[in-house]
């Protein structure tokens, strides 16, 4: 089993503010280049509105969270990897823009 990233994910830190304290609380920000141009897409679909809302969380400093992939599992650093990327994520990209009869470009990776 491959365990080589996948070039689509990145990783940063976000910081929460919370009331009362100096410090804020520090979270991990997941980030899938593959489901944010997924996102966008369906969202010019009004079939695919409710698709792209289940593949994001809020907005976290101004950055949207996809928390679910193409293949509608979980988006981390541990599952993010180029063989999940060959084997489900990029065929249930395809799939989904066919589907919509959206444009199925495939992004160039990072």
């Amino acid at each position: 089993m491959s365990t080589f990233p996948c070039p689509y994910f990145t990783l940063s830190v976000g910081i929460i503010p919370i009331l009362g304290s100096s410090q804020g609380l520090r979270i991990p920000i997941c980030r899938c280049v593959l489901t944010e141009v997924l996102v966008a897409r369906l969202q010019t679909n009004p079939e695919g509105e409710k698709l792209a809302s289940y593949l994001q969380g809020p907005p976290l400093e101004c950055q949207i969270r996809p928390i679910i992939g193409s293949d509608l599992k979980p988006v981390s650093a541990a599952t993010c990897t180029n063989e999940r990327k060959q084997t489900s994520c990029l065929p249930e990209f395809l799939t989904y823009l066919h589907d919509f009869r959206l444009d199925n470009t495939i992004p160039t990776e990072e």
